[in-house]
C-alpha cells in the first residue's frame, strides 16, 4: 500500500495543463475512488467533471507526485503542492478548495451516522438481482483489494463477531458450504498432523470444561447422528479410517497406550457414571428400550427361520 501526494493532469489539453491535486494513505485505491465517481458523474469536483464529461478518461493521466510514509505529513504535504501548482485557481487546476483537507482522524457527526444507519436498515435484506451480481464481480475482478496486508483490530473482530451473532444460515447456504469444503474440497484433505502438533493440540485442550457436565439435546444427537452416518456411508471414508486403524495398532506404544486405557478403572467408572446420568433422560430411555425391543424381535426371526 502507497501513501502519498498524487495529481490528476489532462493531457489532452494541453494549452491548460490543469492539474488536480490530492492525498491518499491508500493510492490505489483512490485512484479507483475518482475514476468510479467520474463515471457516475458524481465527482465533487464540478471542475474536474465537467471536464471528464468533455475530453472522457483517456485524457487524464493519474500519476504519484510525492511519496510521504508519515500520514500525518499528508495534509501539509498536498497543501504544499496545491500552492505550487496553484490547482485551486481555476484557470489552472480543478480543485475547487484552496485549503487542504483530509478526513484521517476526523469523526462523523451524530448527523452522518443516523444517516447511515437509515440508509444501512433501509438496504438491509433486499437481495442483489443476479445481473447486478455478476456486474459488481466483473467491476471488481483484476483489482487488488484494499485490505490487502491489513490485520483487523481485536476490537473490529469482536464488532464483526457480535454483528453476525444470531444470523441463522440458510438451508441453501449450509448445502453450498458443505458441498464446497467436503471431501477434496477440504483445506485439510490428504494431510495429517505431525507428532509434534498432536502433543501441542493435546496439551492445549488439556483442562478445557467448555462441554463438561453439559448433555447434548435431542435435537443435537440426532444432528450428530445424521451427520456421521452420512459421513460412514461413503466408502472412501471407510477405507481411510480402516487404514488409518491397521497403521496405529502396528505400533506398540499405541496397543499398549490403547490397552491400558481400556482397563483403566478410573476412565470405566466416568463411563458408568455418564451411561448412568443418560439413562435418567426418559426420552433416551424410551429410545433405548425400542431399540432393545426391535434387537429381541429380530434375534426371535432369525431363530425361527433356523
Amino acid at each position: 500500500m502507497i501513501s502519498g501526494i498524487y495529481c490528476i493532469r489532462n493531457i489532452r489539453n494541453i494549452k491548460n495543463g490543469k492539474i488536480y491535486i490530492g492525498s491518499a494513505i491508500d493510492l490505489t485505491s483512490r485512484f479507483s475512488w475518482h475514476r468510479r465517481f467520474l463515471e457516475l458523474g458524481k465527482h465533487h469536483s464540478i471542475l474536474l467533471q465537467r471536464a471528464y464529461n468533455k475530453y472522457g478518461i483517456d485524457a487524464f493521466e493519474f500519476s504519484i507526485v510525492e511519496n510521504v510514509t508519515v500520514k500525518t505529513q499528508l495534509v501539509p504535504r498536498e497543501q504544499y503542492w496545491m500552492d505550487y501548482y496553484q490547482s485551486y485557481i481555476p484557470e489552472y487546476g480543478y480543485n475547487v478548495s484552496p485549503t487542504a483537507g483530509s478526513l484521517l482522524g476526523v469523526k462523523m457527526p451524530e448527523r452522518g451516522k443516523a444517516y447511515r444507519e437509515k440508509l444501512s436498515k433501509a438496504l438491509k435484506g433486499i437481495p442483489k438481482s443476479k445481473e447486478h451480481r455478476e456486474a459488481l464481480s466483473k467491476a471488481c475482478r483484476g483489482r487488488v483489494s484494499s485490505n490487502k496486508g491489513r490485520k483487523h483490530s481485536q476490537d473490529t473482530i469482536e464488532k464483526i463477531r457480535h454483528a453476525r451473532l444470531g444470523i441463522p444460515l440458510t438451508q441453501e447456504t449450509r448445502e453450498k458450504l458443505s458441498a464446497r469444503f467436503s471431501g477434496k474440497g477440504n483445506p485439510f484433505y490428504g494431510k495429517t498432523h505431525t507428532e509434534e502438533t498432536k502433543r501441542a493440540n493435546g496439551k492445549r485442550k488439556l483442562g478445557n470444561t467448555n462441554c463438561l457436565g453439559k448433555i447434548p439435546s435431542l435435537l443435537t444427537r440426532k444432528k450428530l447422528s445424521n451427520s456421521q452416518k452420512k459421513r460412514l456411508s461413503d466408502p472412501e471414508v471407510i477405507r481411510r479410517l480402516s487404514n488409518s486403524r491397521k497403521e496405529n495398532w502396528k505400533d506398540p506404544n499405541y496397543r499398549k497406550y490403547m490397552e491400558e486405557k481400556f482397563r483403566d478403572p478410573q476412565r470405566c467408572k466416568k463411563i458408568s457414571d455418564a451411561k448412568k446420568k443418560l439413562w435418567e433422560i426418559p426420552e433416551f430411555r424410551a429410545k433405548m428400550l425400542l431399540k432393545l425391543k426391535e434387537a429381541r424381535a429380530a434375534r426371535k426371526l432369525k431363530k425361527d427361520e433356523n
